[in-house]
Formats: C-alpha cells, sequence, structure tokens
C-alpha cells in the first residue's frame, strides 16, 4: 500500500477504519463440508477418483476450448499420463 499509495497518506489507513467498522458474526458449523453419498462398491477415495477420472474423460468440450485458447500450461497427452502415473 505505501508504495503504491504513499503520496495519499489517508488511504493507508482507510482499509484499517473500514475494518474496524464491519460487524461480522461468523457461527462455528457443525458438518462445514457436503455429504456425498458413496456407492457399496467404493470406499470415499475410491468413489473420488472414479469421479475426477470420469470428469477428465468426459471433458472433452471443455478440455478442447481450454487447449484452442491457450488456457493450458502442458499438453493433453501430459495431463493423461500424469493421471495414468497417479492412478497407477
Amino acid at each position: 500500500m505505501l508504495a503504491m499509495f504513499g503520496e495519499l497518506e489517508e488511504s493507508l489507513n482507510r482499509p484499517w477504519e473500514i475494518a474496524q467498522r464491519c460487524q461480522v458474526s461468523l457461527e462455528k458449523v457443525k458438518e462445514p463440508f457436503p455429504k456425498f453419498d458413496v456407492p457399496a462398491e467404493h470406499t470415499t477415495d475410491t468413489y473420488f477418483e472414479y469421479v475426477a477420472r470420469q470428469g477428465f474423460e468426459n471433458g472433452g468440450g471443455d478440455w478442447r476450448r481450454c487447449i484452442s485458447s491457450g488456457g493450458l500450461k502442458h499438453d493433453l497427452a501430459e495431463y493423461a499420463e500424469r493421471w495414468i502415473a497417479r492412478s497407477g
């Protein structure tokens, strides 16, 4: 903040002043994560892997859009290799 707004000294105190006016009260939630029905033939881990694999294999349209827009850091084949190596 000092580097960007040092010449406007009052701007350095503004975030603190705004934070002091906020009245936030968060209630503790007993179960903060959603529950998923895991089929009997799966454990939580194997079902997560199954769902992730389905998304990877069936996400063709999304992958093609990412590739065409330059949104992937690596080639799609590399992601597939990583998935296979991880699933081993």
